[in-house]
Order: C-alpha cells, then sequence, then structure tokens
C-alpha cells in the first residue's frame, strides 16, 4: 500500500497527506478512521483525477489499508481563532548584507558606487535574496576586503569630506572626534562601546603626529577597518532578554530627544582667544573660558561633545552648572536639558590647560527637548526582543533596502518600542525614493524578472529585441509594482488586468505605443497588455530564442504569481513506452497543417502522459496556454513563427474548455 501511494498519489497529497497549501487541502482521514467514508470505493473511482482506471480494486485497498495506519493528527493550514494574538517568534541571527544592502549602504555613507560585479552573488531563498544562513568565506571575504580598499582610497581623494559625519575632518585636524562620534556609529548602525572607540582611535594615535599625511592616514586605516567589520557587514538581529533590558534601565544614562530643530554653533562663534590674540578655532590651548551668548526657554537641550586631558571642566549655562570634572580622554557627547532659565545667557567652558594637551570641541548644538522615558517591549521572560537600532535596521533594510537614515537613528536614540513610534517611522520611509526603488527590486526577485537581462532571442526573428529593451522590460514590472504599492488609489487588481503600462520611448517603440519621448518612464495606455502577466520581461524571459514554451510560462504563473510550488517530476516514468505514440501524434497533426505543428501542441503532446497530466492537465498547461498570443519577445501576435495561426483547432475538446 505505501508503494502503491508514492507511485499515484504523493506528487499530488504528499506524506501523510498534509497536501501542498493552496492546491491540495490535507486529507480528512480522521473521516475515514471513523467509518464516515469508504476509502477505498474513494479511491477506486476519483484517483487519480486524470485517470481513475490507473488504480483500482485490489490497488485502492492496498493503498486504503497503508493509510488507515497513519495518526489521526494531520497538518491544517487554518489558524485557530485563538492563535491569532499569540506572540510569534524568530531566530536570533545575524544576516549578512546583500550585494544590493552592500553597495546602498555604502553608497549612502560614502557616496560611492560599488561595482557590484566584484561582489560575491547572493545567496536565494525561491528565488529572493536572503543571507540567513550565508558564511563569510575565503572568497567572499577577499571580495570585502578588496573593496574596502577601494572605497577608502576614493574617500581620501578628497580628505574624506564626502564620508557622512566627516566633514568636520579637516586637512591637517584632529579626524578622530569626528569618526568616533559620527562616522563608525552610522556605520555600526548603533552607539558604539568604550572598547570600540579606544580600539579604534589606535588608529589615529599610531598614524597621527600633526601632519596632514598621518591624520588622514589613520583616518584611512579606520575607514578599512570599519568596513571589515562584522558590525558592519552584518545586521544584527540578537535582541536583548527582559533581564538584559532591566539591567540597561538601571544603569543607562538619561535618554532625551529634540523637539525642535537643533541650531549648531560652531567654535568661532566663541568670545575665547589665545594669549597671542589670535581666535580659537577647536582648540583651546591656554587657560581661558570660553563664553557664548545664546537665548534659553524652559527645555533648552544642549548636546556637547568634546575631549582633553585636565583635570577640571566646567560647563554653565548662566548661573546653572551642568558638568563639572575631568575632560573625557577621547571624545565624549554629553546632553544636558536646561529648565528654569529664559532669555539670553551666557554659556560658557572653562577648561584650563594642563600636561601639555589641549582641550577640543567637536559638536555644540542647542534646541528644545524632553527626557524619554526607555520602555521595555511586552516579552516572555526567556524570550529576547530586537534593541531600539536592531528595530531601526530591521525597518531601513525592510522598507529602503539600506542603512537608516539619521533620522531612524535619532528615533532610535528615543526609544522606537512602541507600535506608534515603528508605524511613524514605517510610514516616513515609504514617502523616500529609495524605498520605491527597494520595492521595485523586490517585484523583480518576485517574479524573476530579472532573467530578461540576459535572454537571448534569435536576431533573425526578433531584430528590435536589443539590450536597451532588456533594460527597460525590467524596469517595466518595477514601476508596475510601485504604482500600485504607493498610490493609493491604484487597485491591487492593477498587478494583473490594468489597462495600461509603464513605458519609456525604447520599449513604447518595441511596443507600437505612440506618443511616448525621452528615457523617462510614464503611465501608457496599451491595448491588450496591462499589468504584470502581460509585461515584455515576464513574457519573453521564459520562452526559448525562437518561439513559446507555454509550460515555463504555467510554472512562472503558477509558483510565483500564485505562490502554489509544483510537486517534483515524478521518477516513475518510463518515457521511452510512450515516446513512439506520442510521435504518432505529433505526425498526424503536422500532416493536417503541411508539415507544421504549433508549439502549444507539442507541448500538449509531450505531458499526455497519465503520470504527468494530474499536473499538467489541469494546474500548469492551461495558464501558459492563455499567453500563447504573445510570442517569445512578449509582442502580440496572431501566427507562430512557422506561420500557423494561433488557434487551437484540433486540441482534444476538455483542452479547449480549460483555454
Amino acid at each position: 500500500g505505501e508503494t502503491l501511494y508514492n507511485q499515484n498519489c504523493l506528487s499530488c497529497h504528499k506524506e501523510f497527506g498534509v497536501g501542498i497549501q493552496g492546491m491540495y487541502d490535507p486529507i480528512a482521514i480522521n473521516r475515514y478512521l471513523d467509518g464516515q467514508a469508504d476509502l477505498a470505493h474513494k479511491i477506486d473511482t476519483t484517483m487519480p483525477p486524470a485517470n481513475p482506471a490507473v488504480c483500482d480494486g485490489q490497488c485502492a485497498t492496498d493503498i486504503e489499508a497503508y493509510m488507515l495506519t497513519w495518526e489521526r493528527e494531520i497538518v491544517s493550514y487554518s489558524c485557530p481563532v485563538n492563535k491569532i494574538d499569540e506572540t510569534k517568534y524568530g531566530p536570533r541571527q545575524m544576516r549578512l548584507l546583500t550585494i544590493e544592502e552592500y553597495a546602498n549602504t555604502v553608497q549612502d555613507l560614502f557616496g560611492f558606487e560599488v561595482d557590484r560585479s566584484k561582489l560575491i552573488g547572493n545567496s536565494k531563498i525561491h528565488e529572493f535574496s536572503n543571507h540567513t544562513k550565508t558564511e563569510i568565506d575565503f572568497n567572499r571575504f577577499k571580495a570585502f576586503e578588496a573593496l574596502a580598499e577601494v572605497i577608502a582610497d576614493d574617500a581620501a581623494l578628497t580628505d574624506f569630506v564626502n564620508v557622512k559625519g566627516a566633514s568636520s575632518c579637516i586637512a591637517g585636524g584632529d579626524c578622530s572626534g569626528a569618526f568616533t562620534g559620527e562616522v563608525l556609529p552610522r556605520a555600526y548602525r548603533r552607539p558604539i562601546t568604550e572598547q570600540e572607540e579606544t580600539a579604534y582611535l589606535l588608529a589615529f594615535n599610531n598614524r597621527d603626529a600633526g601632519t596632514e599625511s598621518d591624520a588622514l592616514g589613520g583616518m584611512h586605516l579606520a575607514v578599512r577597518t570599519m568596513l571589515m567589520s562584522p558590525y558592519f557587514l552584518y545586521r544584527s538581529e540578537l535582541g536583548m532578554s527582559k533581564a538584559e533590558f532591566d539591567a540597561y534601565i538601571l544603569n543607562a544614562p538619561p535618554m532625551y530627544k529634540s523637539t525642535s530643530e537643533p541650531v549648531s554653533r560652531p567654535m568661532t562663534d566663541f568670545g575665547a582667544y589665545h594669549s597671542n590674540g589670535a581666535k580659537a578655532t577647536t582648540e583651546l590651548t591656554h587657560n581661558v573660558d570660553w563664553e557664548i551668548k545664546q537665548n534659553f526657554e524652559e527645555g533648552t537641550l544642549v548636546k556637547i561633545r568634546f575631549k582633553g586631558d585636565t583635570s577640571s571642566v566646567v560647563i554653565k549655562a548662566g548661573t546653572q552648572e551642568l558638568f563639572s570634572g575631568p575632560s573625557p580622554e577621547n571624545y565624549k557627547t554629553m546632553y544636558f536639558l536646561v529648565n528654569g532659565l529664559t532669555g539670553e545667557q551666557v554659556f560658557s567652558i572653562k577648561a584650563p590647560y594642563e600636561n601639555n594637551t589641549a582641550n577640543y570641541l567637536d559638536l555644540l548644538e542647542f534646541s528644545q527637548g524632553e527626557e524619554v522615558a526607555f520602555v521595555v517591549p511586552e516579552m516572555d521572560d526567556d524570550a529576547f526582543a530586537l534593541t531600539p537600532y536592531e528595530m531601526a535596521t530591521f525597518l531601513a533594510y525592510t522598507y529602503t533596502g539600506t542603512t537608516p537614515d539619521d533620522e531612524l537613528l535619532g528615533a532610535a536614540s528615543e526609544g522606537l518600542f512602541t507600535d506608534e513610534d515603528v508605524q511613524l517611522q514605517i510610514d516616513r520611509l515609504l514617502t523616500l525614493d529609495k524605498s520605491k526603488a527597494h520595492f521595485g527590486e523586490f517585484a523583480a526577485q518576485w517574479l524573476t524578472t530579472d532573467e530578461v537581462l540576459t535572454t537571448e532571442k534569435d536576431e533573425l526573428l526578433f531584430p528590435t529585441y536589443t539590450d536597451e529593451v532588456r533594460r527597460a522590460m525590467a524596469q517595466e514590472v518595477r514601476e508596475i509594482v510601485t504604482d500600485v504599492i504607493f498610490d493609493d488609489s491604484a487597485p491591487f487588481s492593477n498587478l494583473y488586468d490594468s489597462s495600461y503600462t509603464f513605458v519609456n520611448s525604447t520599449l513604447a517603440d518595441f511596443y507600437g505605443i505612440g506618443g511616448v519621448t525621452g528615457d523617462e518612464f510614464v503611465k501608457a495606455t496599451a491595448p491588450g497588455r496591462g499589468g504584470l502577466t502581460t509585461s515584455g520581461a515576464f513574457l519573453s524571459a521564459w520562452t526559448s530564442p525562437t518561439e513559446t514554451k507555454l509550460i515555463i510560462r504555467g510554472v512562472r504563473l503558477r509558483e510565483r504569481f500564485l505562490c502554489q510550488h509544483l510537486p517534483p517530476f515524478p521518477t516513475n516514468v518510463d518515457l521511452a513506452d510512450v515516446r513512439a505514440a506520442q510521435q504518432a501524434e505529433v505526425d498526424r497533426i503536422s500532416d493536417l497543417n503541411g508539415g507544421n505543428i504549433r508549439q502549444a501542441h507539442l507541448d500538449y503532446i509531450n505531458t499526455d502522459v497519465e503520470a504527468c497530466k494530474s499536473c499538467h492537465e489541469y494546474i500548469i498547461n492551461p495558464l501558459g496556454l492563455g499567453l500563447e498570443d504573445f510570442d517569445a519577445a512578449g509582442l502580440p501576435r496572431t501566427n507562430y513563427s512557422n506561420g500557423l495561426e494561433v488557434d487551437f483547432t484540433g486540441f482534444e475538446p476538455e483542452k479547449d474548455t480549460h483555454h
């Protein structure tokens, strides 16, 4: 019985009758175990649907005997109401950046366009780029190492001024504060630890001897090191436990957020002078005060970053002392929420010159602000939840395909735990152009339509099917999907049956659509064409160089559009027994058509095998047949390349019904 079940039933019903989601429901075995129905009679008279006579009598009885040995519990795809609100848990993991994520991140942080061909290809899961299980092997490591050198060299050509956050790193100056305070946290997508700061400062301390070349050399080394760090190359989804969150709250400093646009005060605003009369820039080398006049309101937030080597630094706003103590050895960012002061006040920093070492002020900003309460997410005691910065990273790469921007990192510094906070950021990210580009990339991977970029056609049959046309076809798919996602007035059904598409002049000329000029894609009415199923990329990517392949088109429709993964090809079929009969049928139809045969007829004849018909006759071939009036290049046609009309005269009546 088990052997017969595997031969006749397994491809559709699967092991223990669990079925295929969306195609074949699980077998209700309990009905038969309880004697509510005659299983052998069901098999004898209805299975397999294409030809029940294949397994009747003793065959059906043996399969019944085997199936009645199954356990009562079967897989169910339903979602019980009481399960809907249960917390779902995913794996704790580190995700290696995909090629697209790496290139987009480098572009945002360095303004550098990565040559993607220099990276090792993406791992795929169901055709989607997915690096949840991808490791850095030797070849991938060497590719990252080579690119890190190229990116650092390019940034050095402009003294690193194009690196996001490094604008204060001026030639001949101290770059370490800009790097550890601005560049590194953006690259790591979180605040850096003291240990990390100390380690990176070694790159500067070992190279920076006060000369321009040495200071920039330290920056070059630090950038290369950063680009090879796992904290840059991987997205962390490890999270923290409830106990770790509780401990963090006990030990973390207060968190603040700005409620107005920060105003930066450059060092040149200060009334500070060296003893020789020169105006101070970023460095205080003698025992004098830094002073500035600033308007204060209730709840003024002061953000300051400085470093030095003095035993007693005093920071005041008016008469209020905000800080008193030794200056931090490395650049440190501090926040002070000032209440009780209004109007113009003197903001001052007293930093005496000691130990033959200067003090440096890197940043000073004023804004309105408030203290933020750190909220621990609701979670089980033995569970883990993403930290605010991990959540920001997840949102950024999910919705924009690149690293978090400053606003998202700022939101992470303020908590980013409530549903409202997360939804606010999602809504904002979806307004960005990079979000549309990212969803377009998703569409291309979903439908695997970028295959069109390497699809070759017979130049004699399709002389206008050029590289430019193929690139335009690939973009057309992206435009169709993003139009539906981002235009609230566009119904979901427009993905499949709209009366328009998106074309530039190249694609419009190929499709025969008039009135379109330029390289920009525009919405254009296209009679007989609209939606993804009639896009040039989908139609032409899954054909031969000369002719259509309805089976391949049908499989792609079934698997990519309907998300129904087909069972594997049966292994118990001896095609040698049927080829002679198939050839006779080909000859018969060819004789009726002057020695020619339609490609659709060939595909149906080749799958007219009992073990194959249960899939091909009902769930594959009819889908592909519906697209036969588009040729191998994706253009409408009325004739095949051999001259025969695109009609289905001569098909068996049941196949006409399917069509």
